[in-house]
C-alpha cells in the first residue's frame, strides 16, 4: 500500500540477503514489486499483470506485505495522497484529515476508480484482504519492526526463502528515502535513519490532528477489522 515502506524493504533484501545457492541473482530473487504490481489489492493476483512482468510465473512468488499504523499512514498520505483523491486540502492535514469524504483510489490494474467511504476505510480493506489471503502463502510484516529491527525482519524473511546474510559484509542499513524508488517521482519520504527518530514521538503527537468527527470514524472503521490491529499489536491512542 502507498506510504507502507515497500521500497526500503526491497533495499534491504537486495542488499543484505544471500539467496540460496544455485538460485537466482539478487536483483532478480527480489522484485521490488509483484508481478500483479505493488498496489493493487491482493485478490487481483492471477487477474493482471504489472507492465514487463506479464509473462512472470504468479504462483512462483513469496510476497512480503508491508503495513504501517494507521494513524501515521493516514497522517502522511494526507501530505501526499499518491493516487488517492478525496476532498480535503493537504496544506491543512493539522486540521483534520476529513475522513468524512469518500476517496477515489487508483492502483493502476485499471482505469477505474475504487472508491471507498473513507481514508481509513482504504488502510482496514486493502490490508485486511492480505491478511484474511488463504490462496497462497505470503509474509506481512510492519514498517514500524523494519525502521526499529531491519535486521531482525531482513534475516527472518531471508530464512524464510532459503536465503541467509551475507557473512562477508557487515549488514548495510538503506539510508535514504523510503519511497525512494520507481513510481514516487520528486515527492519522497524519510530515510531510515529520519524514520527511526520520527517514529519515536509519542502517538499522541500523530493524533493531536484529528478532529472529533474524523476520531468517530476511525473508531467505527476499525470496530470491524476481523482482528487486524490486535494481530499487528498495534494500539490506538486515546481520542
Amino acid at each position: 500500500l502507498f506510504s507502507s515502506g515497500t521500497n526500503v524493504m526491497h533495499h534491504l533484501l537486495l542488499n543484505n540477503c544471500e539467496p540460496p545457492k544455485g538460485g537466482q541473482k539478487p536483483q532478480r530473487s527480489f522484485q521490488w514489486q509483484v508481478p500483479w504490481g505493488k498496489h493493487p489489492p491482493a485478490d487481483t493476483r492471477m487477474q493482471y499483470a504489472a507492465r514487463d512482468l506479464e509473462f512472470t510465473n504468479q504462483t512462483t512468488v513469496l510476497p512480503v506485505v508491508t503495513v504501517r499504523h494507521p494513524i501515521t499512514w493516514m497522517n502522511a498520505l494526507c501530505r501526499h495522497g499518491y493516487a488517492l483523491q478525496w476532498d480535503h486540502n493537504p496544506d491543512l492535514c493539522d486540521t483534520s484529515l476529513r475522513l468524512d469524504q469518500a476517496v477515489h483510489a487508483k492502483f493502476g490494474y485499471t482505469n477505474q476508480s475504487i472508491v471507498y467511504d473513507s481514508l481509513i476505510d482504504i488502510w482496514r480493506d486493502w490490508n485486511l484482504e492480505y491478511f484474511q489471503q488463504q490462496k497462497y502463502p505470503l509474509l506481512m510484516t510492519r514498517l514500524e519492526d523494519i525502521v526499529y529491527r531491519p535486521k531482525q525482519v531482513v534475516e527472518k524473511v531471508c530464512h524464510c526463502i532459503g536465503g541467509q546474510l551475507y557473512s562477508d559484509k557487515p549488514f548495510s542499513v538503506f539510508a535514504s528515502s523510503m519511497n525512494n524508488g520507481q513510481g514516487h517521482g520528486e515527492h519522497r519520504s524519510t530515510g531510515v535513519l529520519s524514520a527511526f527518530v520520527n517514529f519515536a514521538k509519542p502517538m499522541k503527537e500523530w493524533s493531536y490532528k484529528f478532529s472529533k468527527d474524523d476520531w468517530k470514524i476511525v473508531g467505527k472503521v476499525l470496530q470491524d477489522d476481523n482482528g487486524l490491529l490486535a494481530s499487528l499489536n498495534y494500539r490506538m491512542p486515546k481520542a
